[in-house]
């Protein structure tokens, strides 16, 4: 046992001053530091933390539900449902919504998956994977895609649609 000195009342009620003030800048720092946090993140930087976290998702206005299984510069591909749902993540993105939570945790991503949403369309060009490609009008489309500098023909040549690049809501390769 050691040996401790007594303290008189003032200097206790002293020290319990200092804790409490000391308390409160912590809790002030710490509400400063969330609020830095939240001003400087970006969609892809909560869309990354809900596919790390596993969460299923529901994409307004485009009617996809499903969870988070890679998230690159500009687009994001969903598991939803069993299907793959690719997107870009724009300006005029669906809002996010997480809609369970999932304890069991997420993914890291698609390691070797193009960093752009144009990569990604190229990607898909070249290996002529044909693609069901929703339009932000609702329309769907189907065929293989070609890249334009500001547009996707999808299908073919004499029976294509030519889309410009922000019309695209999202589109699932065959197979996924």
């Amino acid at each position: 046992m050691r040996d401790e000195l007594p303290l008189d009342d003032d200097l206790r009620a002293r020290a319990a001053e200092l804790r409490r003030q000391w308390r409160a800048d912590e809790e002030e720092w710490s509400r400063a530091a969330l609020e830095h946090f939240r001003h400087g993140r970006t969609l892809v930087d909560v869309l990354r933390a809900v596919m790390h976290r596993g969460d299923v998702v529901e994409l307004a206005a485009v009617t996809v539900r499903g969870v988070v299984t890679h998230v690159a510069e500009d687009w994001c591909r969903l598991d939803a449902a069993g299907a793959v749902v690719e997107l870009p993540v724009t300006i005029a993105s669906p809002v996010v919504r997480v809609v369970e939570r999932f304890p069991r945790g997420g993914c890291g991503g698609a390691p070797g998956a193009p960093a752009t949403w144009r990569a990604r369309l190229l990607e898909l060009e070249v290996a002529q994977t044909p693609c069901a490609v929703r339009l932000t009008t609702g329309e769907l489309l189907t065929g293989p895609v070609s890249v334009g500098g500001d547009h996707v023909m999808v299908g073919e040549d004499a029976e294509a649609f030519y889309v410009p690049m922000g019309a695209l809501s999202w589109l699932r390769p065959s197979g996924g």
